[in-house]
């Protein structure tokens, strides 16, 4: 899942109504409509979701590397 995908979930899972959402996040309601349709975020935009929503960026666990 990539990182738009799983901010895509998030929101759909939040208790917070979408325009709720774009309100706290200080963008317009269509702007989120878009990207919940497929479209982009700029990263600002989606470091406030994120914020707003509790989510981290973190690393995937990867499998060792032969040789290190």
């Amino acid at each position: 899942m990539n990182l738009s995908e799983r901010l895509r979930l998030a929101i759909d899972e939040s208790p917070k109504s979408r325009y709720r959402l774009a309100i706290e996040a200080k963008i317009a309601q269509s702007t989120l409509c878009r990207f919940m349709q497929g479209g982009g975020l700029r990263l600002e935009v989606a470091d406030r979701l994120a914020d707003l929503l509790e989510l981290e960026l973190l690393p995937r666990a990867s499998t060792p590397r032969k040789g290190r």
